[in-house]
């Protein structure tokens, strides 16, 4: 019982951490600034803390693929298909911890995004040994710096306004990360064509922020890599005996993202190894 309480609080300060803001509180903030442009100079953005470029995905491997991708397809995001979450945690949990020190933007369609499954200190950079990061002793955390909003599905043109308003906030609004570069936004839940549009409320391309997207639409997708079953004529009790073990197996199999350029190969903590060759077919 100890032991799940334990967890329980443990899962409420993670959830603490992670700034939620609602999807009125952005759109009243760029009313506002949208108002204010009328008899005020538009204000400049806070450049020290702007991605100017093409952001790196610093999970071995990932960057070379997008790269890749973006020679079809230029300035294209990273567009994620099948199991993405899994990818997008070991992603968030590299880039808001050293020596990235980013923040993110989470526009979360499908209400399945647990900050609880950051593992902030457990990137493939770290050590093996480094411990994942005490959210109580450190005075700036990095879970403070991703952003998640969860607006209500509803049309493509709200979609882009809610990107453009995270991105007005990340640049003349007032929060916690401000004293950090800005990696860009990932969408969960919404293909590329979604969100892509000329213009948006805040008169700028509505897709500019985005360097991720995660739906039933992408050109990477994210399995889990193979794990061998068991023995053909095993008998029941076989298994039963074996199940735990097992299930352990699997629960620490890694997973796979591949592309028609490559693949590779990660943990949800990180990653771990990459495969240049072509993926197997499906």
């Amino acid at each position: 019982m100890d032991g799940v309480s334990a967890e329980a609080r443990a899962g409420a300060r993670v959830l603490g951490e992670v700034e939620e803001t609602s999807l009125d509180e952005i759109l009243a903030e760029l009313r506002h600034a949208i108002d204010a442009t009328n008899t005020t100079a538009i204000p400049k953005p806070i450049t020290h803390n702007v991605n100017k470029s093409h952001s790196s995905y610093p999970i071995p491997g990932l960057d070379a693929l997008v790269a890749r991708q973006r020679q079809t397809a230029p300035a294209s995001p990273l567009q994620l298909t099948g199991r993405y979450l899994h990818l997008i945690y070991a992603l968030i949990s590299t880039l808001i911890a050293a020596p990235h020190l980013k923040t993110v933007v989470v526009i979360d369609l499908e209400n399945r995004f647990d900050a609880t499954r950051l593992t902030v200190g457990s990137g493939p950079n770290d050590d093996a040994g480094h411990e994942k990061h005490d959210i109580e002793t450190d005075t700036d955390d990095p879970l403070r710096h991703v952003h998640v909003y969860r607006p209500a599905r509803s049309s493509i043109e709200h979609l882009r306004d809610v990107i453009a308003a995270a991105e007005h906030r990340m640049l003349y609004g007032r929060h916690d990360s401000r004293t950090r570069e800005w990696w860009g936004t990932i969408v969960i839940g919404a293909p590329l064509a979604a969100i892509t549009g000329s213009s948006s409320a805040a008169g700028r391309p509505s897709s500019s922020s985005v360097q991720v997207t995660a739906s039933w639409r992408g050109w990477m997708r994210v399995d889990r890599d193979e794990v061998r079953g068991f023995p053909l004529g095993a008998s029941v009790g076989e298994v039963l005996a074996d199940r735990e073990r097992r299930q352990a197996v699997v629960d620490e199999a890694p997973w796979t993202a591949s592309c028609a350029w490559g693949s590779i190969v990660f943990r949800e903590k990180g990653a771990t190894a990459a495969r240049d060759e072509p993926p197997s077919p499906r």
